[in-house]
């Protein structure tokens, strides 16, 4: 937090453009994410079923494979199971 205070310029205008910057790109990543979901949510639910009617080597290994792939790379470290 005291690294945002830090970093702020001195000029008032120019903190004003950096926070309408700041919005303006978090607004695209939610965005961006929302847009991820739309495609990801229908495909695994048809990637779900199709392993639940065509077994694999694994339960659910096309599934969980399709998950680790959608995932965001900054919590790929976690697992789904």
């Amino acid at each position: 937090m005291t690294e945002l205070l830090e970093s702020r310029p001195a000029d008032p205008s120019a903190n004003r453009w950096k926070f309408m910057r700041d919005v303006a790109v978090f607004e695209a990543k939610l965005t961006l994410n929302n847009l991820h979901n739309m495609f990801q949510v229908p495909l695994t639910f048809a990637v779900a079923v199709f392993d639940i009617l065509f077994k694999g080597k694994e339960e659910g290994g096309r599934f969980y494979k399709l998950v680790e792939v959608g995932r965001p790379s900054t919590i790929r470290s976690t697992s789904i199971r």
